[in-house]
């Protein structure tokens, strides 16, 4: 088999207590399905104290769902807080982009040292950054655009996702 499917799981109320639940009961069942084991990598909630019935213990805790959305190590990122919309909030996240490598089109754009960074970072943020040397330049959108793609080979699944905030398009074939 593959590398497990790594999932993190926002919330842990009754349906993300109910999905672990399911995962734990059924997770053999599910792996022969889809031809890997999926494993919880992390997980996030209000409190950790409170008795949910699973063993939590081996399971990285995060304090912040966005922190977790943003986690290399997460596949899949499974947002079940009740009335709130973390998932749209981590693609909506400030971001920042370097111009320290020439720009692939005309007139090909060099800026060494040089970090555009959306206005939504942080005050305390961007001062730190300045003490460390970077030189900022505040900018509305940083980059052209946020696209996230995925192509598992293996199950021949495509998904793709495009930054709302830009002209961008996510397409596959």
């Amino acid at each position: 088999m593959t590398q497990p499917l790594r999932l993190g799981v926002a919330g842990l109320g009754t349906v993300g207590a109910g999905l672990l639940h399911l995962l734990h009961e059924h997770g053999a069942r599910l792996a022969h399905a889809i031809g890997r084991t999926i494993e919880v990598a992390g997980v996030c909630a209000r409190s950790r104290s409170k008795e949910r019935g699973l063993p939590l213990e081996d399971i990285r805790w995060f304090d912040h769902a966005e922190r977790l959305a943003a986690d290399p190590s997460i596949d899949v990122f499974v947002e079940l807080i009740g009335g709130e919309d973390v998932a749209k909030a981590a693609v909506e996240a400030a971001r920042f982009s370097s111009s320290c490598f020439p720009g692939s089109f005309y007139p090909h754009a060099y800026a060494p040292g040089q970090l555009n960074v959306e206005l939504g970072i942080p005050a305390h943020v961007r001062d730190a950054l300045a003490l460390k040397g970077h030189r900022l330049n505040p900018v509305p959108n940083a980059g052209i655009g946020a696209i996230v793609t995925s192509l598992d080979a293996e199950i021949g699944t495509r998904s793709a996702g495009a930054d709302p905030r830009r002209p961008t398009y996510a397409f596959g074939w």
